[in-house]
């Protein structure tokens, strides 16, 4: 996926919509294209919170785990353009669940330290994200 895909796939977002183009063009630079099978874990409840998943191709579940329940529940499922991860980077909190590929699953991986790079440029990214 080159940057312009990547770009028009982070468009979609109804949260990333409407940031100023040059914000994405930065999320596009500093991010790391990560690639998933379907079934594969994005990341696990309970880890540190190291990055923010934004959805480039494919889908990805969101289930957690309760102490009470023997079979996780399923708390949403999420395809292009949807965002995973950013609460527990943005309080710094461990994964409050587990996110999984339910299909080949591409995304655009940003590390805590370059999400504030980039939020630093562009405030905007850090105020849409925590609405």
């Amino acid at each position: 996926m080159n940057d312009e895909e990547m770009r028009r796939a982070l468009a979609q977002s109804p949260v990333l919509a409407d940031l100023d183009p040059n914000a994405l063009q930065f999320l596009t630079r500093f991010g790391t294209i990560r690639q998933f099978a379907a079934g594969d874990a994005l990341m696990r409840q309970g880890e540190p919170s190291v990055s923010i998943h934004f959805v480039l191709s494919g889908g990805v579940e969101v289930e957690r785990q309760r102490r009470s329940d023997e079979r996780p529940v399923k708390l949403a499922v999420f395809g292009v353009g949807e965002i995973v991860g950013e609460m527990g980077v943005l309080v710094n909190s461990p994964r409050s669940a587990t996110v999984a590929a339910t299909a080949p699953t591409e995304t655009l991986e940003l590390d805590a330290p370059s999400f504030e790079r980039v939020a630093k440029a562009f405030p905007m990214l850090h105020r849409v994200l925590a609405t």
